[in-house]
């Protein structure tokens, strides 16, 4: 049973705003907690500005096509709506994966710098950041050249576009084994650190909290596979666009 679409593009600008406010702070927090005790500046903390930038930019992109329709209903999408809002689609897309390939590039980093750890631990934390940057790499190119021409992707230019939603599904994996490497990489040194216990489960726990991106990414598989399933549907050889990606997740979203 279908129920009725409702138009969420305030839901959505409204958790995307706190998030990046949020994140803005805690940034700010850790640069003024770091250089205000070392007064160094090291790499990670270049990449944790660089992965802000990119967020900010993919928040922003996200916020503005909210005034253009995204989230909303197909019905709801007025025509004149169609080039921004393609525009911004576009935009988040391109962002997307140097957030993620800055924020975790940092944390490797991070566990990279220091220094009486395992020799096995650095090892690991330089193969996992050579997977995440040539896959972030990778990655961004691909969105930016989706369509051939390039501005197919976010115009009313007609062009062949790569199907988004098999890109995302065939990177998802390389993300989820990644983020569990990052969680799982500190473990055995946690564990090991002398404090009571008490502290140290808490440590622990932290960590593992984290693990919440990892769900979220599993998440993710299923409404993309449900994209997927529903544009197969309408168009069995056609291909799906970042735009035509947004009105069959709208479709998914919205069903009951």
């Amino acid at each position: 049973m279908t129920g009725q679409l409702t138009d969420r593009g305030p839901a959505v600008f409204a958790v995307t705003l706190v998030l990046i406010v949020s994140a803005t702070c805690f940034m700010i927090l850790r640069l003024i907690s770091k250089w205000g005790v070392t007064r160094k500046a090291t790499a990670d903390d270049y990449c944790t500005i660089m992965g802000w930038v990119f967020a900010v930019a993919l928040s922003v992109s996200i916020m503005i096509g909210t005034s253009v329709g995204l989230g909303a209903p197909d019905s709801e999408i007025k025509p004149e709506w169609v080039t921004p809002l393609k525009r911004s689609v576009y935009a988040f897309t391109v962002f997307y994966n140097p957030a993620i390939m800055a924020t975790k590039t940092t944390i490797l980093i991070l566990y990279w710098r220091i220094a009486e750890v395992p020799r096995f631990f650095r090892y690991a934390s330089l193969v996992t950041m050579a997977i995440v940057l040539i896959a972030g790499v990778v990655l961004t190119f691909l969105s930016i050249f989706q369509c051939r021409p390039v501005d197919a992707a976010f115009s009313m230019v007609a062009g062949t576009c790569i199907d988004i939603v098999r890109l995302h599904l065939s990177s998802t994996p390389i993300g989820v084994l990644t983020n569990l490497t990052i969680l799982l990489l500190p473990l055995p040194i946690l564990t090991s650190l002398r404090m009571e216990f008490r502290q140290k489960l808490i440590l622990v726990a932290t960590f593992i909290v984290g693990g919440f991106i990892t769900i979220v990414n599993v998440v993710r598989i299923v409404y993309l596979q449900e994209a997927l399933k529903e544009e197969l549907l309408i168009d069995l050889w056609g291909s799906i666009t970042a735009t035509s990606l947004l009105r069959r997740l709208g479709y998914v979203l919205g069903y009951q």
